[in-house]
């Protein structure tokens, strides 16, 4: 979806993300909590979060969650960037001070954009996507950031790329990105990671790809063409459920979806778990970047956009079952659970609309606040 804030809880996981050729280790992870941060550019001078400056928003996150990891767009045009590196520099550096003061980590989340900004594009050319990439991991690894997400939802509308023409296009198919393109954009920006490492000297983590849904057969057709678990060390999904958090995800075995299996359910996490133990990942970690139920009972604009009530109830119960699954016997290894937003839009057009947040746009606290805050404190 389209990525604005967000927050999240660092979950109780069991193992370790491995060190391996492609990315260095996750490293375990306790029962802590984090914020983390969806901030969109704005203008050439900086960024900004949901209409608020990202110090408003890193308070928030502090107040709410604690200390953790903060994800943003780390976005760029390849034209733009070969000719001028420092415009994005300059407008990132700012961001990693202050997430940086606020006692958190920044993840940022690789992906490139059309010229203008707007739409994802994708990479002209193999070498060059590697050269961007560690280029710009390197000089952010030399500021303090470890961990580095490569793209963002490439199985959905949001980061298939299809708005990009030229050479800048991304082959689409089924109205995602084609699994060839990702796989290879995967295969390169880790490429490009391990090299930023090398240049200086310190460990780099990679993670992917924010996927926006628990696609398991899309993930099936870009293993089929290079090993998607030796590129990473941990796979970021999106879940944004409609369903019951309890709620059998439809699968007919361990990973294997069936004709009613259903991508969006928090139980197709457990699913993604047995895809990757069999897939050469049992030790990676499975991050939940973005996810969690809606809650302002605007069902005009969004499905199973709850009342302020049900959605603080829902999302406790998402991360009660998340935290019960990983300390069972067969832990499905969750590190992050991430609610959408830290601001909600609140604008009256449905296509702006996003109700995910624990907090209106105006400042005033939804019931999903305190019960967040209750549950990270």
């Amino acid at each position: 979806m389209t990525r604005f804030l967000a927050l999240a809880l660092v979950i109780a996981a069991c193992s370790h993300g491995h060190p391996s050729a492609q990315a260095a280790s996750i490293g375990a992870y306790s029962i802590s909590v984090g914020g983390l941060a969806d901030c969109r550019t704005a203008g050439s001078g900086g960024l900004n979060c949901d209409g608020h400056t990202y110090s408003q928003a890193l308070t928030v996150i502090s107040d709410v969650v604690g200390g953790g990891y903060v994800r943003t767009d780390l976005k760029w045009n390849e034209a733009a960037f070969q000719s001028n590196p420092g415009d994005l520099f300059k407008k990132y550096d700012a961001f990693v001070s202050a997430v940086s003061a606020d006692g958190l980590r920044w993840m940022p989340s690789l992906h490139l954009v059309v010229t203008g900004g707007g739409s994802y594009a994708c990479p002209s050319s193999w070498p060059l996507w590697e050269s961007q990439v560690r280029t710009i991991a390197a000089h952010y690894r030399s500021l303090g950031v470890t961990q580095f997400e490569i793209w963002n939802e490439p199985n959905t509308k949001t980061g298939n790329g299809a708005g990009a023409s030229g050479s800048n296009a991304c082959p689409q198919q089924g109205g995602k990105m084609a699994p060839q393109e990702a796989s290879n954009i995967l295969l390169y920006g880790a490429m490009g990671l391990n090299g930023a490492g090398a240049d200086v000297g310190l460990p780099i983590t990679a993670v992917g790809m924010g996927f926006g849904t628990v696609d398991l057969a899309y993930l099936n057709s870009m293993n089929a063409l290079d090993s998607v678990t030796s590129r990473v060390s941990g796979i970021s999904v999106h879940v944004y459920p409609t369903a019951p958090p309890t709620s059998p995800s439809g699968s007919n075995a361990c990973g294997v979806p069936s004709a009613s299996y259903n991508p969006r359910k928090v139980t197709a996490l457990g699913d993604l778990r047995c895809w990757l133990n069999s897939h050469g990942g049992s030790s990676e970690p499975i991050l939940l970047s973005e996810g969690g139920y809606a809650g302002e009972g605007d069902t005009t604009c969004m499905i199973g956009d709850f009342s302020e009530t049900d959605q603080a109830t829902r999302n406790k119960t998402m991360i009660d079952t998340i935290n019960t699954n990983n300390r069972s016997t067969s832990p499905w290894n969750v590190a992050f659970f991430s609610t959408y937003g830290v601001f909600d839009a609140d604008n009256p057009s449905c296509s702006k609309t996003q109700d995910y947040a624990p907090i209106h746009h105006d400042g005033t606290r939804k019931p999903w606040y305190t019960t967040y805050q209750t549950i990270t404190h």
